[in-house]
């Protein structure tokens, strides 16, 4: 390896502080407050996004476990499995605890499952309670819902009913606007101030044929309310809420409605989350303090890799605090038919597969709602933070980082996942956001996003795969979203996805501190250029304040927003999450840290640039496996990072591994730029063969300092030159070396 040439920088240097018009600085109260704003014939206001996380917000999270320790006992590098679910299934019958997880390296062989109320699982810290998955590990009971922690419910019970298979309470008779804490019902008889309800609206035709596809590409929808688990309960709006007043039919809930509701659209009806017993939420679990290591495995039911870190499955105010995860198969951290959970100070890195179908994402809020994602760190992921499906709703993610996601970054997924919000989010190495509509890619996925904040949003400066990492916004037609504040990166207004996913047209916004709306399109219509998202301040580093969820909590509770305190009050011992790129600087690309954003072209046969065991070559090094097109100048991969000066530049170096010998192929050297509106290629490219090279080993290559053109770089492209490149190749530690 070579020495450092850059380094990163996520934050940017000192800027002049401003407020946001819809935010600004009140003198006689001390504190932002929401203002409402006129712009381009609308009204503009922020909304309310703090009721977010464990018990909203109002109590240190953990705090509703009693203090009754359960201690697992174990021997270093032995499976704790089995004695930590013993220590699980005792808390629970006890009627909740504290299972207290020593300091040291064990295996974990198969899942645990905490399938009751009030049960903290808490380690010593990330960096003391190690738990090493073997590669065999395997799961009982499908890729998707199980977790190494399966929290929330028995590994071979389904809970995930509670919205669709649950009593009727009432009906909802008058239509409520966003923001709405009250809910008017036909008969609040056998309602009380303090039960939880849960409030159920099913898509209907019209929603479905205006904003997704036609036929059999349409989301499912009903007219009408369907019998009890004969309907897609992820095609329906669910909002989770807790009765703390009644005036008549008049209810108060506990937290603000994030769209409108309105029975004349489709019936809405409350429902009772907590009957019957078998898929009721369980409530207070969660896990703490310690990190998963995972060997590589090929054990799920596709013969890809098998395996989640942590699953939060049909729970409700539920934590997972400080828990590193390394190596993971699927998922990092996933929340599925989830409320009120509160995913802090965690550290998910490096991926095992991210070929698609869910492989590859870090932290998963699916079918969530009133979620908060605080002060996490992603890296070399598929993707870092997404929200997906209709029933996910106010999700915060809040001062988080992000950093060299392979496929665009974090967005929102799938269907209308309602107020989402980026606020204090850090991006780099490529990594993007995007809330816009998708198109049918991912099974009908069509519109994304309905509302949300991007706010303080900033990256490195790096582009990435589509439209250079930028933010890319295209709400639901109807709803309104915000930009305010980014920087170091481009924004772009985006156009209606065609088949493929990708939007037909787009329009970057300048960067300007003044409030303004995209230009006018016609025709306007569903995710053409409506003119629903406020842009202030792009470009512009310095927005007060620097947290816009931390500054609505603590204007809501009156105090500073509680933190974790855990079944007893001990914290863990928190690790320093450091990115590994940094110290780094000079990586273009490596298989176990990824410098740059790598993009397959057409011209790979067979291309895989995951870090994964069947990548091993003899000796076991893992690098990224590569089968060109034989056909000259057709793309194979391209690696794509920071820009480089030539002149700084002495050469460039990588290691190749042929399988047969006689291995030649084309390297490009060249520089990638943003104009208005896309990524594309810019000035002169120098074209450099390499080989013909030895089979069986590892070859050194370097390109002298001499071929660097333009004066400018920052994108290597392979590409095949002659019969002889379609070959099978390994590839892997990519390095820019300094001039002396």
């Amino acid at each position: 390896m070579v020495r450092a040439l850059y380094c990163l920088v996520l934050i940017p240097g000192a800027a002049l502080a401003w407020d946001s018009v819809l935010y600004p600085y009140d003198t006689a109260s001390g504190a932002h407050r929401r203002a409402t704003v006129a712009l381009g014939g609308q009204q503009w206001t922020l909304p309310d996004i703090s009721h977010a996380g464990y018990a909203l917000g109002a109590r240190p999270v953990g705090q509703g476990v009693p203090c009754r320790v359960f201690d697992v006992d174990s021997a270093p590098g032995q499976d704790i499995g089995p004695a930590l679910q013993d220590a699980i299934h005792r808390a629970g019958q006890a009627g909740g605890g504290v299972v207290r997880l020593p300091a040291g390296d064990y295996r974990i062989d198969q899942s645990v499952a905490v399938p009751y109320d009030r049960v903290s699982i808490e380690g010593a810290g990330s960096a003391l309670t190690r738990l090493h998955v073997p590669a065999s590990y395997d799961q009982t009971h499908g890729d998707y819902d199980e977790g190494v922690f399966t929290i929330g419910r028995a590994l071979d019970k389904w809970r995930q009913g509670w919205w669709n298979n649950t009593e009727v309470l009432a009906s909802v008779t008058r239509a409520e606007a966003q923001g709405s804490m009250q809910l008017w019902v036909d008969d609040a008889t056998g309602l009380d101030v303090g039960q939880w309800v849960v409030a159920v609206q099913y898509v209907w035709p019209g929603l479905a044929q205006r904003f997704s596809g036609p036929g059999d590409l349409a989301w499912p929808s009903v007219d009408g309310w369907p019998d009890a688990g004969s309907f897609d309960r992820r095609y329906a709006f669910v909002y989770l809420r807790r009765i703390v007043g009644m005036e008549g039919n008049r209810l108060t809930v506990d937290a603000p409605l994030p769209r409108a509701l309105n029975p004349a659209d489709n019936p809405v009806r409350l429902r009772n989350p907590e009957a019957p017993a078998w898929t009721a939420l369980r409530a207070h679990s969660g896990v703490s303090g310690l990190s998963l290591h995972f060997a590589d495995n090929r054990n799920g039911r596709d013969g890809r890799p098998g395996g989640t870190g942590v699953l939060i499955d049909s729970m409700r105010d539920a934590w997972v605090h400080d828990v590193h995860v390394h190596n993971f198969p699927r998922f990092g951290i996933r929340l599925t038919h989830a409320a009120r959970v509160t995913v802090s100070d965690n550290a998910v890195v490096d991926m095992q597969d991210d070929g698609g179908s869910g492989f590859g994402y870090a932290y998963s809020a699916y079918a969530s709602q009133n979620v908060l994602f605080a002060r996490n760190h992603a890296e070399e992921v598929r993707r870092g933070f997404t929200a997906t499906r209709a029933p996910t709703s106010v999700v915060v993610f809040s001062g988080n980082r992000s950093l060299a996601t392979r496929a665009l970054g974090d967005d929102t997924h799938h269907s209308p996942a309602q107020q989402v919000v980026f606020d204090q989010h850090r991006m780099g190495y490529g990594t993007g956001l995007a809330m816009m509509q998708r198109g049918p890619k991912s099974d009908r996925a069509y519109e994304t996003a309905w509302g949300g904040v991007v706010w303080n949003a900033s990256s490195d400066g790096r582009l990435g795969g589509w439209y250079g990492g930028g933010v890319l916004m295209n709400p639901m037609a109807g709803s309104q979203a915000f930009v305010v504040g980014v920087h170091g990166m481009p924004v772009f207004d985006m156009g209606p996805g065609t088949a493929s996913g990708n939007p037909e047209a787009k329009h970057r916004i300048p960067p300007g501190r003044a409030p303004r709306l995209s230009p006018a399109r016609s025709p306007v219509g569903p995710g053409s250029f409506d003119r629903n998202v406020f842009y202030e301040g792009i470009g512009q580093a310095g927005l007060t304040p620097t947290s816009l969820y931390a500054s609505q909590l603590r204007a809501r509770l009156g105090a500073e927003p509680p933190g974790f305190s855990g079944g007893c009050g001990r914290l863990p011992v928190r690790a320093a999450v450091q990115p590994r790129l940094r110290g780094q600087p000079g990586l273009i690309f490596d298989s176990d840290h990824l410098g740059s954003t790598a993009l397959l072209g057409s011209g790979c046969l067979d291309c895989d640039v995951d870090a994964v065991a069947r990548n091993a070559t003899p000796g076991g090094h893992e690098s990224a496996r590569i089968t060109l097109k034989p056909e000259n100048w057709a793309l194979g991969l391209r690696l794509r990072g920071a820009m480089l000066r030539s002149a700084d530049v002495n050469s460039i170096g990588m290691q190749v591994y042929p399988t047969a010998p006689g291995l030649r192929f084309r390297v490009t050297i060249g520089t990638v730029t943003l104009d208005n509106t896309r990524v594309r290629g810019e000035g002169a490219e120098r074209h450099v063969v390499i080989g013909p090279l030895d089979a069986g080993r590892w070859n050194r290559v370097d390109i002298p300092g001499g071929a660097h053109a333009p004066a400018h770089f920052n994108t290597l492209g392979i590409s095949a030159i002659g019969p002889a490149s379609a070959q099978p190749f390994y590839l892997d530690e990519v390095f820019a070396a300094p001039a002396e």
